[in-house]
């Protein structure tokens, strides 16, 4: 199940999600030059610890993940015609469920202005990938949620 995208039409599709599925724990990023999210790559709960999935846009060079014990259960997303900054929702997990009265939001990523402030997720259903479009810069971005 996924959420809409944020951001704009351009760039080329892209979506990371494994099989059999994982929690989402966090992402790779890269801030560009104009301030928007010039690349992202997410970042699974694996078996012996996290492992990089797929992304797009730019080479990452930096990492946002959440504390030990926590997952992604959401993002809040500013973005126009291009992804201009996201913050995500970590979440506390046991076994295969979330504890929603135990979470934090992270800092913002970007630092480009425009847009509203759009919630993704957030409502107890695990992140288990990301997908959307990008080109030079992250042009688009979107959840995907583990099926009900």
């Amino acid at each position: 199940v996924k959420s809409d995208c944020i951001g704009g039409k351009g760039g080329a599709n892209w979506e990371s999600a494994p099989s059999p599925r994982q929690f989402l724990r966090g992402v790779k990023y890269k801030v560009s030059g104009s301030g928007c999210v010039g690349g992202i790559k997410a970042v699974f709960q694996g078996p012996s610890g996290d492992v990089d999935g797929g992304g797009g846009g730019q080479a990452v060079s930096e990492t946002l993940v959440g504390r030990p014990g926590y997952v992604v259960g959401g993002m809040i997303a500013r973005g126009t015609d291009r992804v201009n900054a996201f913050k995500l929702v970590f979440v506390k997990v046991s076994g295969p469920r979330l504890v929603m009265s135990d979470r934090y939001e992270s800092e913002w990523v970007g630092k480009r202005a425009g847009g509203t402030d759009v919630r993704m997720g957030d409502d107890g259903t695990p992140v288990v990938g990301l997908y959307g479009r990008a080109g030079g810069e992250v042009d688009a971005l979107g959840l995907i949620f583990q099926g009900k």
